[in-house]
């Protein structure tokens, strides 16, 4: 590669040839350039990052041979230096465009550049499902909710088989990103669409973590995306055996993401659990090594405290007395303790209720008059055990 102060050397003299109109110099230089292709790379994207100048961009383009690879980049490097006019020289003049346009423009979030490429009457691609796919998760995730829903109801319509498409391909960060975009925004029509789009709500999302959409909720720490998954038949005593994970089942992925950086999210962590156990999860399931999700969130805030990663485990010489709890461990587990006991209990008495089963109407239901109610109980108790 040519070194940084030959290239800058060479773009100021094609820069002055340019605007001073001296056409045998250019002519020289554009001759320097097509018999170094490398260079000439490393000019355009120079040039793509300083100038706004489409016209000086066609003194350059001249050099670079139809056929070359590097057209079809060119898009995506204008779209990274946010540079509108030059991308609509290449994509209007030269017919140079990349699939993946769409998705870069949404993460880099420019919305000129967005709204340019939207104008087009097919900028999504039906023929390539993975691309399609990750359209929909970036404009869901940047906030363009409209355009993702059409685009997974379009997957509906037209029985595209999106979902199964992507397992195909064994690309899984694909199938978590779009579960995630809908989990990120609590977005229960996103998610509605998904499902008929053929996603699963009790499949493996990753293959070395084996994590579940229900798994993957607790994460987002809303209670009611997992009231969602667990009516649509999220199996709740799942065994996640992966040593990629720290928690092993639905209820530990709670009790792990209940507890976050000295913040106890006492809320999330009493409905949650309340909810699961209503609904059949086992407080009781162990890890191979005997952790229970309970004994989970200790080891999680004992850790915090004692300024060790989440995940450190003691090897076989060492043992509990590591485990030895400083004051602040003691008083956050103590919180922690009482919330998750009374959350299990309350849910062990719903279930006698009868409250939460497929019989009983509210188990259907996310009218806000419950959601209130849960909120009152959630509140009330906090009271009871002196944590409001």
């Amino acid at each position: 590669m040519e070194s940084e102060p030959h290239k800058s050397r060479f773009y100021a003299q094609l820069k002055k040839a340019y605007y001073d109109g001296n056409t045998k110099v250019l002519f020289q230089l554009k001759k320097s350039l097509k018999e170094d292709m490398r260079l000439l790379k490393d000019i355009f994207e120079t040039l793509i990052e300083d100038n706004k100048s489409p016209s000086f961009l066609q003194q350059i383009l001249e050099c670079i041979p139809k056929e070359d690879e590097f057209l079809k980049e060119a898009p995506l490097l204008a779209i990274r230096y946010n540079n509108l006019p030059i991308l609509r020289f290449l994509m209007e003049v030269k017919n140079s465009s990349n699939k993946n346009a769409l998705v870069s423009a949404f993460a880099q979030g420019n919305p000129l550049i967005i709204k340019y490429l939207l104008s087009f009457n097919k900028v999504w691609h039906e023929d390539d499902l993975e691309v399609y796919a990750k359209e929909i998760e970036y404009a869901h995730r940047e906030n363009y909710r409209e355009l993702a829903l059409r685009l997974l109801q379009k997957g509906v319509d037209q029985d595209l088989g999106l979902i199964s498409s992507i397992r195909k391909s064994g690309n899984f960060s694909i199938l978590v990103g779009l579960w995630g975009a809908g989990f990120k925004q609590g977005d229960l029509d996103f998610l509605e669409l998904l499902e008929k789009n053929g996603a699963s709500i009790n499949e493996i999302l990753d293959g070395e973590t084996k994590i579940t959409p229900l798994e993957m909720a607790a994460s987002f720490r809303n209670a009611q995306l997992i009231k969602y998954l667990i009516l649509k038949g999220a199996n709740l005593n799942y065994f996640n055996e992966s040593p990629k994970l720290l928690c092993f089942s639905p209820l530990s992925a709670v009790t792990v993401s209940a507890f976050e950086e000295g913040c106890l999210h006492r809320e999330f962590l009493y409905k949650s659990t309340k909810l699961m156990v209503r609904h059949g999860a086992d407080p009781k399931l162990r890890r191979g090594d005997g952790k229970t999700a309970k004994t989970l969130m200790k080891e999680k805030i004992v850790n915090y405290y004692a300024g060790l990663e989440s995940w450190w485990r003691p090897n076989e010489n060492e043992n509990d007395e590591f485990f030895k709890m400083n004051e602040e461990a003691e008083i956050m587990w103590a919180q922690a303790e009482k919330i998750f006991d009374g959350a299990v209990q309350q849910g062990r008495i719903e279930i006698k209720q009868n409250i939460g089963t497929p019989s009983h109407p509210l188990s259907t239901s996310f009218l806000p008059n419950r959601v209130e109610l849960e909120s009152k109980d959630v509140t009330n108790f906090l009271k009871k055990i002196n944590l409001d």
